[in-house]
């Protein structure tokens, strides 16, 4: 069964007489992110849904193959500090910011196969410049891992380099993640027994905290 969550937003404190930092998606509140779309068709969320499930934003009506059989998934949550990545010209100044990445929705989808859990990964999220960037390509470091809460291992972990692009002209772009299919052993409950942790790793250091280090979600 397709679950979604809504990935938390990190927004830009920013001092000052303007009271925000001017990087394009910079809401009243100073919050960058997606918001969904209004003008008929299916939301950003809905439409990252369908592509973890389906590949496509339109789903038709097609069983699960036999070997596979759709099972509750664990939770899903962005790692604590990985929602938003600063990238700076010098010092950490606002003035300084080059471009920022920000995650938006993540969703997964879940099936068994034999004795292991199948699992596809979805995120959306936004790179937007600020006052010392440029348009250009950019490389979005996402990271994908699944924690074993019973016995705090972390037990899949994956490092995605995603491309994005911000035109001439334009001071943000949108991008979408979607993991290929990956597989962990099933346990007794996975979706009590698991937590699946999204965030950007602009480092590689690829680090998981312990459950105890995590703020408490609830299950989707």
């Amino acid at each position: 069964m397709l679950q979604h969550d809504k990935a938390r937003r990190i927004g830009f404190a920013i001092m000052g007489v303007a009271g925000c930092l001017v990087l394009a998606g910079c809401g009243a509140a100073g919050t960058p992110g997606f918001e969904p779309e209004t003008q008929g068709g299916p939301t950003l969320s809905s439409k990252l849904a369908n592509l973890v499930a389906f590949n496509k934003l339109f789903p038709s009506a097609a069983p699960l193959p036999q070997t596979e059989v759709q099972v509750e998934c664990p939770s899903i949550e962005v790692l604590d500090g990985t929602a938003s990545v600063r990238t700076y010209a010098g010092e950490q100044s606002n003035a300084n910011v080059r471009y920022q990445f920000s995650l938006g929705d993540i969703a997964r989808e879940c099936s068994k196969a034999g004795g292991n859990l199948l699992l596809k990964v979805g995120a959306e999220g936004r790179v937007l410049l600020g006052p010392s960037g440029s348009p250009g390509a950019f490389t979005v470091p996402i990271r994908v891992a699944v924690r074993n809460d019973a016995t705090q291992k972390v037990v899949f972990s994956q490092l995605n380099r995603i491309s994005a692009s911000i035109a001439s002209g334009t001071s943000e772009t949108a991008f979408t993640y979607v993991s290929e299919p990956f597989q962990v052993p099933i346990v007794a409950h996975p979706d009590e027994d698991y937590t699946i942790l999204v965030g950007f790793d602009p480092t590689g250091a690829g680090v998981v905290p312990a459950k105890s280090a995590m703020r408490a979600r609830r299950k989707g």
